[in-house]
């Protein structure tokens, strides 16, 4: 008993250091690892509020989010033409990649015309040709391993509210809850080999 109990202080201070580092340091060690990543690519670079930039021949483009599904929502785009003048910018609440191009949803498009004249339109939908791919911005799609708890509530609350799939973010989110509990049941398992007699053997 006095062993096992003693096991037990050690395992609730892994289990303690285990839980802390899940919830705050993995989610911001994850965010400069992908950021440092989009550095290293000179692809996109995403920041907090503004969602993420990237370039795609002549155009800019801003994505609000990209979903596990990679749709993505919230999506910016200027286009330039070649003398960095401002042509059009068009903004789509949601994007799927359909049939090697994207699919825009619920489309807002203001046309320069001129130095000051403005034409604008709404479209339903509106197909998009570009180099972006959703192999491209599957690398900004968001890793359930690095959310807390809380940002893992949260976020399979906000995909249920996008008819999007959140069996990965609820297994990841029970395996937190559970872990500080595996972790001392692991050690009281591994109590009993301290009784074992190992002059005939190795200990594994």
């Amino acid at each position: 008993a006095r062993i096992v109990i003693a096991t037990m202080k050690i395992g609730v201070v892994f289990a303690v250091v285990i839980f802390l580092v899940g919830e705050y340091v993995v989610p911001v060690a994850e965010n400069l690892a992908q950021t440092g990543r989009a550095k290293a690519l000179a692809t996109a670079l995403q920041q907090k509020g503004t969602g993420i930039w990237l370039r795609s021949g002549t155009s800019f483009v801003n994505i609000g989010e990209v979903l596990p599904d990679l749709s993505l929502l919230r999506m910016n785009i200027y286009d330039f033409d070649n003398h960095s003048h401002l042509r059009i910018q068009t903004a789509a609440k949601h994007a799927r990649y359909v049939g090697e191009k994207w699919k825009l949803e619920d489309v807002n498009e203001s046309i320069i015309v001129g130095k000051e004249a403005v034409q604008t339109r709404h479209m339903a939908e509106e197909d998009w040709q570009s180099a972006l791919t959703p192999d491209v911005v599957s690398v900004f799609a968001v890793d359930p391993d690095s959310l807390s708890l809380q940002q893992l509530r949260y976020y399979i609350g906000h995909l249920e509210q996008n008819n999007q799939d959140t069996s990965n973010f609820q297994l990841v989110f029970w395996q937190k809850v559970f872990m500080p509990l595996a972790t001392l049941v692991m050690m009281l398992i591994a109590t009993p080999f301290v009784f074992r007699q190992i002059r005939s053997g190795g200990m594994s």
